[in-house]
């Protein structure tokens, strides 16, 4: 054999071989649809990824149809529209699929399958030429990934977001994201309006461009103690509103973590207390007042639960009994009474307790004027 014929056969042996090969991972990549056609558009390879993701058999797309026939007809009409506007030119049926890429480009585009049973698939092809030794097409190759799960995932997320943001705006306590570096990522319309801070404003800033300078240190030593130690975090301090007063607030904070354990950053909730403080501070004063007027009455005066023990006396009835203050507080009220009284009396309580009468008197070593405290 001259050695002529012998070599062209070695070579003819490693183009087959070489294309098993090729053969081999184009039907290993069973997870993306791997689709070759000519340049009018006939399918010329069909590898097992697109037989798992369409339901055709090789044998029943290679060399007979087009890649138009498992596409949305409706997607091809209106892609080819927009291409005709950009081009000032009809661009229509295979052509709409592979116009850039007739040109030597690459394009990257979500379309519908459409599997032979008729079930719609969701996928980002990719389509380039096949270009000979001499640069000219001789071909289109179309590498295809089921995006419908991803995207079935991405439509939940966006409305668990939306969900999110609903609710958080519906709730009236203000409410703020940090990153794990302290920087806000988001809040609620509440916490927007407290502060009196545009919500562009806030996201992206620290507590230090949103806060006087004394409170912002306070926050921030809060936030890293919280991040440091994770869990949850609770305590007052002080917040500067949108009308300029100081607010007195609790504030609930917690870290956010990765399952893995990955800090992600905090949530807080601000419940301002202001008004509470207020009612507390007005309440200590009026009992402040009550106890000088009680301490400075010449009348001796107690106060009965409804029990009958007594809770409250002032100095002038402790007097009036000869014992201290001590003694006469959680004594029964009979008790107090000559024995004389002290069935009529009891009697006399139990009337006033169960609202029969507004107040009861009797007269004996002392004169008592009782009301029942509600």
């Amino acid at each position: 054999m001259p050695a002529s014929f012998q070599k062209s056969g070695e070579a003819r042996g490693d183009l087959a071989l070489a294309d098993n090969r090729l053969w081999s991972v184009l039907n290993a990549a069973t997870e993306v649809a791997i689709i070759a056609t000519d340049p009018a558009g006939l399918i010329t390879l069909f590898n097992r990824g697109a037989e798992r993701l369409l339901g055709y058999g090789a044998e029943e797309v290679v060399g007979r149809i087009t890649p138009l026939a498992f596409h949305c007809e409706e997607e091809i009409l209106q892609r080819g529209e927009e291409l005709g506007e950009q081009l000032g030119r009809p661009v229509t049926g295979f052509g709409v699929l592979v116009e850039n890429a007739r040109h030597g480009g690459a394009e990257s585009r979500e379309w519908t399958y459409i599997r032979k049973d008729g079930g719609r698939i969701l996928v980002k092809l990719t389509v380039t030429p096949i270009t000979g030794d001499d640069g000219a097409a001789e071909g289109f190759l179309g590498i295809a990934e089921d995006i419908t799960e991803r995207k079935r995932m991405e439509r939940e997320l966006v409305a668990g977001r939306e969900l999110l943001a609903t609710i958080l705006e519906a709730i009236p306590n203000p409410i703020f994201f940090k990153d794990a570096n302290g920087i806000y990522e988001n809040c609620n319309r509440a916490f927007a309006d407290y502060l009196g801070i545009p919500r562009e404003r806030i996201i992206g800033s620290t507590v230090y461009d949103v806060a006087p300078p004394e409170l912002a240190q306070v926050y921030h030593r809060a936030d890293q103690a919280l991040m440091a130690r994770r869990g949850t975090q609770v305590y007052e301090a002080q917040v500067r509103y949108a009308d300029g007063l100081l607010h007195n607030v609790i504030f609930y904070k917690s870290a956010m973590e990765r399952s893995g354990g990955e800090l992600l950053g905090l949530v807080g909730v601000m419940l301002d207390i202001t008004d509470r403080i207020r009612a507390e501070e007005a309440l200590r004063e009026s009992e402040k007042q009550l106890r000088v007027i009680f301490d400075t009455s010449q009348a001796g005066i107690i106060l009965v639960s409804p029990e009958g023990i007594i809770t409250f006396a002032n100095q002038r009835m402790a007097e009036m009994f000869g014992c201290s203050l001590e003694g006469l507080v959680g004594t029964p009220y009979p008790d107090l009474l000559h024995p004389v009284e002290r069935t009529v009396g009891d009697r006399r309580m139990r009337r006033l307790i169960a609202g029969e009468v507004d107040h009861v008197a009797t007269e004996q070593l002392c004169s008592l004027s009782i009301k029942l405290m509600s």
